[in-house]
């Protein structure tokens, strides 16, 4: 493997985790704030 694509797949794959963890935490709070909006709708 070469050692240059070696050092930027060890740069990006953390880059990529983080990112996707980041979009998880997005979407879980705007799933929240959806389920919160629809509760106080209904009462």
């Amino acid at each position: 493997m070469d050692v240059l694509l070696y050092a930027l797949f060890c740069l990006l794959l953390p880059l990529w985790v983080f990112g996707g963890l980041y979009l998880a935490v997005e979407a879980a709070e705007m799933a929240k704030e959806h389920y919160t909006k629809v509760k106080t709708k209904r009462e």
